[in-house]
Formats: structure tokens, sequence, C-alpha cells
């Protein structure tokens, strides 16, 4: 496990700049796309943006997940970032500068994820979508920069490399799959952690994920 003390935090610029200057992976071609929003909140006690979602939902039930969803016809990725973020939570657009870009991750579904950091900005009220999410919360970026996990998640395909994923509780949310692949590549590029999916840390339990499949990334895509 991969500690970092509270006082190492960068500064909030300092994070803000590292992201702006990112070259992130792509995957080219045609997918299904989605986008998500991974919201920083400047507070005295700078967090991420998190959502559970509905219980009742037909995919996904219960997960904790950054605000996002799939892309509609002739939408930009950016904007149905912002659009699904304001649909679920409220916040909106105009509350949030867009920084910078993560890698793009491929869901369970095949779908690719673009993720889209911002920063919230002005007067806003969070304001969960009934239809949609159960709760709303944020994780202090200084529990993330302590690599608190509880375990690593093992995702092993049939024609490639494994990928180890962190798995987080923080209060009453599991953070994990897709959400905490994201978490972990924004802990590595924001926060300057040593915090890799290509390798498990030394101190953290494995847990192996049931279904072995075929990798839908290109071959050189983690290198």
């Amino acid at each position: 496990m991969t500690h970092t003390s509270t006082a190492s935090l960068p500064p909030l610029d300092d994070i803000v700049s590292r992201i702006k200057h990112y070259s992130p992976r792509t995957l080219a071609g045609t997918w299904r796309r989605a986008a998500v929003l991974v919201c920083l909140l400047d507070k005295d006690a700078p967090s991420l943006l998190f959502t559970q979602r509905h219980s009742g939902l037909s995919s996904h039930a219960g997960q904790v997940a950054f605000p996002g969803g799939k892309q509609d016809q002739r939408e930009e990725l950016k904007e149905c970032a912002l659009r699904e973020a304001w649909e679920e939570t409220g916040l909106g657009a105009e509350n949030v500068t867009v920084i910078g870009r993560l890698s793009d991750v491929v869901s369970l579904h095949g779908i690719a994820v673009t993720p889209f950091v911002g920063v919230a900005t002005g007067t806003y009220r969070l304001t969960p979508n009934p239809g949609e999410v159960a709760n709303i919360f944020d994780i202090p970026l200084q529990f993330l920069a302590q690599d608190p996990r509880e375990t690593t998640d093992v995702m092993r395909f049939s024609n490639q490399h494994s990928l180890f994923i962190p798995r987080y509780r923080y209060q009453d949310y599991t953070l994990w799959g897709l959400s905490a692949m994201i978490t972990a590549e924004f802990m590595r590029v924001g926060l300057g952690m040593d915090i890799s999916l290509l390798n498990a840390p030394s101190l953290a339990p494995t847990r192996e994920l049931p279904s072995v499949r075929a990798s839908r990334y290109p071959s050189d895509y983690w290198m």
C-alpha cells in the first residue's frame, strides 16, 4: 500500500496545472461513447465529487460513480459530461471550469468512457436526481492521498496482462471498478502519487475478479 502524508498533498493550483498539462491515452476508432466529470470541489479540504446510483436502476444499481453517461448524437464528449453532471446533481456547466482529461477506459459493456476533470466554481446547490441518484457525496483528497485501499481487485485478461484496481471504502461508500481506475489515474497525475494499475501494491490483499475475458484495449495501451 502506498502512503503519502497529508502534509505532502499538493496545493490545488499545482493539481490543476498537472492535469492541464497531462497527455492522456485515447481510444481511437468507432466505439460507443460515454463521458464522466471528475469534479474537484474547492473547499477547505479539497475533494472529488461522486454519486451513488439509485438501487432501482437496471444497470450498476447502488454503485459509486462519477457523474456521467452515454453520449447523445451530435454532442461533444465534454458537453456530455457537463450535461450528465447537471442532470444527475444539479451542478450547472456555468459552475464548472474544465481543466483537462484523463485516459479513456472501457466499461464491461464495451463503452469507451472519457473522463473530463473540472473544478466547481461559484455558488451552486447539489441536488440528486431522484430517478438516477440515491446520494451525492465527496471524498477528500487527503483521504485518497494515503492510498487507503481495502483490497486490490485483479482483472485478468486472456490476451493481455492483468490490471490491479484499488478498492476503497469511505464512510458507507465503496469505490471500485471503472470509477476506481479513473480515480487512481487522477491520484497519479494530479497528486503525484506512485500508483499504477499494472502492479499490485505489496501491502494490500488482492481479490480476484470472477471472470476472465479478452481485453478490448489495444495491446500497447497501458505501456
